[in-house]
């Protein structure tokens, strides 16, 4: 596989393009001299009002049809697998390249599947910072996009849990931070192995209840008593059950 320095073209998924879209921060799509996206990826990005087409960068987009012949014959070699089909079709788009090229996205479970098979996946906040390091921007504009790439890509589910339109949710890193920060939600269990992601629960879970979660989920056995009732649970993100969180981690 060549080095970084060398890869002058990209694969992309729907995820980077439209998060450094709503951070105003397209234009470090410009660490690579062309992209390429399948056509799924280009619709994706069409139902959030950003037409692939007209996106002005001095890198050109190249949107790739995947034909069904290419969709069965590379399916029939890696199998089918649980992720949503514009990711699939950015597999099969990298498989035909051979995964020699570099793939962005910021989906867990298509990162996963390409880096198990060599890619070199990036997200967005590697683009950021490999947009800084060519020059594209400033340090200080660094951190305030990260900050706003969080602030944007997480606002969702951080709502949600903050006003407890769910109750419990997978979280981690700043989002969790900022969570805890703005609405009090605290850290239930973490992923085994996990320095970061693990489920929180929101402030107004009667203890009761948040206990019996907790217990339950102390339980799981994903790789054990539990795992013949699972499907693709390794490929979730967090594959190796939970651990409890220690007193000074919890708020």
């Amino acid at each position: 596989m060549p080095g970084v320095s060398e890869m002058l073209e990209a694969i992309s998924d729907t995820g980077p393009i439209l998060h450094l879209h709503e951070i105003g921060k397209l234009f470090t799509l410009n660490v690579f001299e062309r992209l390429y996206i399948p056509r799924l990826v280009a619709d994706e990005l069409g139902r959030y009002g950003l037409d692939a087409e007209d996106i002005d960068l001095s890198s050109p987009i190249s949107i790739v049809p995947i034909n069904r012949e290419q969709r069965h014959r590379v399916l029939g070699e890696i199998g089918q697998l649980p992720i949503h089909p514009a990711d699939t079709e950015v597999l099969i788009l990298a498989h035909e390249g051979g995964f020699s090229k570099p793939i962005l996205t910021d989906d867990m479970a298509l990162r996963r599947e390409l880096e198990f098979r060599g890619a070199l996946v990036i997200g967005s906040v590697g683009l950021l910072v490999r947009a800084y390091n060519k020059a594209l921007m400033a340090r200080t504009d660094l951190d305030h996009a990260i900050d706003a790439l969080f602030d944007e890509s997480y606002k969702e589910s951080i709502e949600n849990i903050g006003t407890g339109k769910s109750q419990f949710a997978i979280i981690g890193g700043l989002s969790f931070l900022k969570a805890e920060h703005d609405y009090g939600v605290r850290m239930l269990v973490k992923g085994v192995g996990q320095n970061e992601s693990g489920i929180a629960v929101n402030k107004d879970v009667p203890e009761e209840i948040a206990d019996k979660v907790k217990t339950a989920l102390l339980q799981f056995d994903p790789a054990g008593k539990h795992k013949d009732g699972l499907i693709n649970w390794d490929k979730t993100e967090i594959p190796d059950g939970f651990s409890d969180v220690k007193p000074q981690e919890d708020g």
